[in-house]
């Protein structure tokens, strides 16, 4: 079954004449739910249903796909309570990087 093209604006990082509603459910699920409007989202639990949206949502596939504050509020709704995927790697941390050894000691960040 071929993508509605009411929604064809939803994917215009991808070819949507070629996406499959069933082939391509995740990728739909997800772009649905984080950019769609009200028809859109109607649409998508109409044709993918509750449960298998939640069993996406809970699904390693969906791991950072949502925006934070988008995954939260999908969550509360489907699952009960909101929740957000831990960033990966913890890569929102400052690593000390040392400097090379002609660097000006007043320069250092975070002073020494």
């Amino acid at each position: 079954m071929k993508l509605p093209e009411a929604l064809h604006p939803l994917f215009h990082r991808y070819d949507p004449q070629h996406l499959d509603v069933e082939r391509n459910a995740s990728l739909i699920i997800g772009t649905i739910l984080q950019l769609g409007r009200w028809n859109d989202i109607e649409w998508c639990f109409e044709t993918y249903g509750w449960e298998r949206i939640r069993a996406w949502i809970t699904s390693p596939q969906a791991n950072g796909v949502l925006a934070p504050a988008v995954e939260s509020f999908w969550t509360l709704i489907l699952l009960g309570s909101p929740r957000t995927t831990p960033p990966l790697g913890s890569g929102n941390t400052i690593r000390s990087v040392p400097a090379p050894e002609w660097w000006p000691d007043d320069m250092n960040f975070p002073p020494t």
